[in-house]
């Protein structure tokens, strides 16, 4: 919505593949629950939030493979992880 009163402050007139971006980017309010609840557990900041956090954020893909937010919760729930686990791990 920022991006949006910045170019209509400038004038500019998006095209309409990127309004579409400037919308909700999923549909799907069981996907969109679980990305929530994924980001709800990552900042808790612990390897069992960061564990957790996974399993929601798969379930939210397995919903809507389609949810980008959803892939990069999940690629930050696994990078987190590996500066809390030992390192043979």
């Amino acid at each position: 919505s920022i991006a949006a009163e910045v170019a209509n402050a400038l004038g500019l007139e998006p095209e309409a593949s990127a309004r579409q971006n400037f919308q909700k980017q999923t549909n799907n309010s069981t996907a969109y629950q679980d990305y929530l609840y994924g980001r709800y557990a990552m900042n808790k900041r612990t390897l069992a939030g960061y564990t957790q956090a996974v399993t929601y954020f798969q379930k939210a893909v397995e919903t809507d493979p389609g949810f980008g937010p959803a892939w990069s919760g999940l690629a930050d729930a696994y990078s987190f992880q590996g500066g809390l686990r030992p390192p043979k791990e």
